[in-house]
């Protein structure tokens, strides 16, 4: 009942075909995905709000950052897609605490242009 009342069970038979009678799963998780986690202007907003929202209290551990903000890649960003790093690296650079900006800037100061998010989860994961 809950599958109908979703509209799900009609993913799944519009993923049916003549050599696919039980259906192509690809086709029901993108639809899913469509509609569960869209890809649009308020979805975007969204994270970029939860992005701004994420802080990092001094003591705490650096590795608490890091899967903040894949929890909120998961959950707005659709298969194939990712954030942008730069963007995800700006906010490490803003919410490191003082115990972390020296570390972080020589990093960002040898890497320059190369400089990564695994980077800079690396170098503080050795403080």
């Amino acid at each position: 009942m809950a599958f109908n009342n979703n509209g799900i069970m009609g993913m799944v038979s519009k993923a049916m075909t003549q050599e696919w009678p039980d259906g192509l799963a690809y086709l029901v998780v993108q639809n899913l995905m469509k509609r569960f986690r869209p890809v649009d202007t308020i979805s975007k907003v969204e994270m970029r709000q939860r992005l701004n929202q994420v802080t990092m209290k001094e003591g705490s551990n650096p590795s608490l950052l890091f899967e903040k903000l894949a929890t909120i890649e998961d959950q707005f960003i659709s298969p194939g897609a990712r954030l942008d790093e730069t963007d995800l690296i700006a906010v490490v650079l803003d919410v490191a605490p003082r115990e972390y900006q020296s570390m972080l800037t020589v990093e960002q100061s040898v890497k320059g242009n190369t400089l990564t998010l695994n980077d800079l989860e690396v170098i503080t994961s050795q403080y």
